[in-house]
């Protein structure tokens, strides 16, 4: 089962803007390199905040 988590969830778990190399980034980046995402997650979520904009 492929696992499904939306960029605006994402950021209210982190409580804080993504700016380069803040703490939030840090915390982003450590999610984003787990094995358990592929490029299909990755691109769900652009899809999902072109949508949104």
């Amino acid at each position: 089962m492929q696992e499904r988590i939306s960029l605006p969830s994402i950021n209210q778990l982190l409580d804080e803007d993504l700016k380069d190399g803040n703490h939030a980034s840090q915390i982003f980046r450590a999610f984003i390199t787990q094995p358990k995402w592929q490029y299909e997650n990755f691109e769900a979520w652009i899809i999902e905040e072109k949508r949104l904009d």
